[in-house]
């Protein structure tokens, strides 16, 4: 197996060139848009069934587009994420890196760049904040809390009720006793 074969092979996403227009006409794609995504190459490439801002998450093109623009303005390359559609139906987070290409006369050529699937980074990152996001709402939802003014608030939601002196400096409750403000 070659060298670029073997390395597309284990990529976990794809290689594109496109147009610079409204749909990112695909150019040429690798097949792990087909692997990962569920779509067939020739489905995408030239618009033949669908184009490549139809598997896009509709509410992600204008920031896309915006990002792009931005980049192609002042020639250099771009990175962002945003969600594609999975051929059947669920959406997977990506990551794009791609730029310009521009011939001799300055003049945009084409689109490039690579799209890997992030997804299982975003789960990753979804399981470990779950705790934090559940301990968050219990201590909102404390009327001891609700009771305090609001700076002590803020100051228990950013610096997480830190003790002083084996004391908890908004309820002065000695460490390992319950804390009325958790």
């Amino acid at each position: 197996m070659d060298f670029l074969s073997s390395v597309l092979g284990r990529m976990n996403g794809f290689l594109y060139r496109c147009r610079a227009d409204e749909h990112y006409t695909m150019l040429d794609m690798t097949d792990g848009i087909q692997r990962i995504f569920g779509y067939p190459t020739d489905e995408i490439v030239g618009n033949r069934v669908r184009t490549f801002t139809s598997i896009m998450c509709e509410e992600d093109v204008p920031a896309m587009d915006a990002v792009v623009g931005k980049a192609l303005e002042s020639r250099t390359d771009w990175t962002l994420e945003y969600r594609i559609r999975h051929n059947s139906g669920h959406f997977i987070w990506v990551t794009e890196t791609g730029g310009g290409v521009w011939d001799e006369n300055g003049e945009l050529l084409y689109l490039e760049g690579s799209i890997v699937n992030i997804e299982s980074l975003y789960q990753r990152i979804d399981e470990q904040t779950a705790d934090m996001r559940a301990t968050a709402s219990r201590t909102a939802e404390n009327p001891a809390f609700a009771a305090l003014p609001e700076t002590a608030r803020r100051q228990r939601r950013y610096r997480g009720g830190a003790c002083r002196n084996g004391r908890c400096r908004l309820c002065r409750t000695r460490l390992g006793d319950a804390h009325p403000c958790q």
